[in-house]
Protein backbone atom coordinates (compact mmCIF):
# COMPACT_ATOMS: atom_id res chain seq x y z
CA UNK A 1 0.00 0.00 0.00
CA UNK A 2 1.31 3.08 -1.14
CA UNK A 3 1.94 6.57 1.29
CA UNK A 4 -1.08 8.30 -0.46
CA UNK A 5 -3.35 5.48 0.41
CA UNK A 6 -2.09 4.70 3.92
CA UNK A 7 -2.52 8.67 4.82
CA UNK A 8 -6.36 8.71 3.04
CA UNK A 9 -6.95 5.48 5.01
CA UNK A 10 -5.95 7.27 8.34
CA UNK A 11 -7.97 10.31 8.04
CA UNK A 12 -10.87 8.07 7.01
CA UNK A 13 -10.35 6.92 10.69
CA UNK A 14 -9.97 10.59 11.99
CA UNK A 15 -12.98 11.56 10.05
CA UNK A 16 -15.01 9.01 12.50
CA UNK A 17 -13.64 10.01 16.06
CA UNK A 18 -13.51 13.46 14.97
CA UNK A 19 -17.06 13.94 17.05
CA UNK A 20 -15.11 12.64 20.40
CA UNK A 21 -11.85 14.32 19.63
CA UNK A 22 -14.16 18.06 18.84
CA UNK A 23 -16.08 17.20 22.23
CA UNK A 24 -18.77 16.40 20.94
CA UNK A 25 -19.20 13.59 22.90
CA UNK A 26 -21.56 15.67 25.52
CA UNK A 27 -24.59 14.39 22.74
CA UNK A 28 -24.27 10.80 23.68
CA UNK A 29 -24.71 8.90 27.10
CA UNK A 30 -21.61 7.23 27.18
CA UNK A 31 -18.77 6.63 24.50
CA UNK A 32 -20.29 3.27 23.97
CA UNK A 33 -23.37 4.87 22.66
CA UNK A 34 -20.89 6.80 20.15
CA UNK A 35 -18.85 3.58 18.51
CA UNK A 36 -22.64 1.95 18.00
CA UNK A 37 -24.51 5.20 16.23
CA UNK A 38 -20.86 5.96 14.21
CA UNK A 39 -20.80 2.21 13.50
CA UNK A 40 -24.30 2.21 12.02
CA UNK A 41 -24.42 5.57 9.92
CA UNK A 42 -20.61 4.00 8.30
CA UNK A 43 -17.73 6.11 7.21
CA UNK A 44 -17.01 7.86 4.27
CA UNK A 45 -13.89 5.09 2.56
CA UNK A 46 -11.33 6.83 0.66
CA UNK A 47 -12.66 5.37 -2.32
CA UNK A 48 -15.79 6.99 -2.02
CA UNK A 49 -18.08 3.82 -1.38
CA UNK A 50 -19.82 4.08 2.68
CA UNK A 51 -18.58 0.82 5.64
CA UNK A 52 -19.89 -0.15 8.05
CA UNK A 53 -17.59 -0.73 10.98
CA UNK A 54 -17.52 -2.46 14.48
CA UNK A 55 -18.00 -0.74 17.11
CA UNK A 56 -14.92 -2.14 18.98
CA UNK A 57 -12.92 -0.97 15.63
CA UNK A 58 -13.73 2.34 15.60
CA UNK A 59 -12.83 2.02 19.70
CA UNK A 60 -9.73 1.16 18.68
CA UNK A 61 -9.32 3.46 16.26
CA UNK A 62 -10.21 6.50 19.10
CA UNK A 63 -7.77 4.58 22.07
CA UNK A 64 -4.86 4.38 19.86
CA UNK A 65 -5.12 7.78 18.67
CA UNK A 66 -5.63 9.26 22.27
CA UNK A 67 -2.67 7.13 23.23
CA UNK A 68 0.03 8.11 19.97
CA UNK A 69 -2.18 10.84 18.00
CA UNK A 70 -2.60 10.53 14.25
CA UNK A 71 -0.08 8.32 13.23
CA UNK A 72 -1.56 5.80 14.94
CA UNK A 73 -4.23 5.62 12.42
CA UNK A 74 -2.10 5.03 9.59
CA UNK A 75 -2.25 1.41 8.84
CA UNK A 76 0.41 -0.89 9.31
CA UNK A 77 1.51 -4.42 7.05
CA UNK A 78 -0.26 -7.36 8.23
CA UNK A 79 2.13 -9.73 9.81
CA UNK A 80 0.41 -13.34 8.47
Amino acid sequence: MDQQKQHDIALMRYSAIAPLISGLSEDYPSLEAFFRDASAKGVAHPDGSIKHYAPATIEHWYRNYKQDGFDALVPTKRAD
